[in-house]
């Protein structure tokens, strides 16, 4: 069941089907979760559609277990590597912009100032001039 819990940690689901004789269970066939499509009917049923070796089959829902990773939809689980892409990302943009800012000594590189309040105008040129300024690359200059 090593194959369960890989699943899991790396596509956000893992899926196994069950064979019967007659009425009794038989064997616990674990299922690639990437050859497995969910799909929620107009019904309300959730329906698994498995594709082996080129041909698609539909698994009606009494022979498949599906176990669920963390998900939004009520379907599926999300994949966790997807999930932590942004976590990651804003990670790295914080220590980027911490990094810059303590390489200047944490020293402010200006400030802006006017007699005048500015016009609308004058304020939207201002802001436009800033954007070069604006992003973790460029945190303290």
């Amino acid at each position: 069941m090593l194959m369960v819990v890989a699943s899991i940690c790396l596509r956000g689901n893992a899926f196994v089907e069950k064979l019967f004789i007659g009425r009794k269970l038989v064997s616990l066939v674990p299922l690639l979760p990437q050859n497995m499509v969910v799909k929620r009917l107009d019904s309300g049923q959730l329906q698994y559609s498995y594709t082996e070796n080129g041909k698609q089959r539909i698994i009606p829902v009494n022979r498949i277990m599906h176990i669920r990773g963390f998900g939004l939809d009520g379907v599926c689980g999300m994949m966790p590597a997807m999930t932590g892409i942004d976590v990651f990302g804003a990670a790295m943009s914080v220590d980027e912009a911490a990094a810059k800012i303590f390489e200047n000594g944490l020293q402010s590189t200006g400030f802006l100032s006017s007699k005048n309040a500015l016009t609308k105008e004058q304020r939207d040129r201002l802001r436009q001039n800033l954007q070069s300024f604006i992003g973790s690359k460029n945190a303290g200059n």
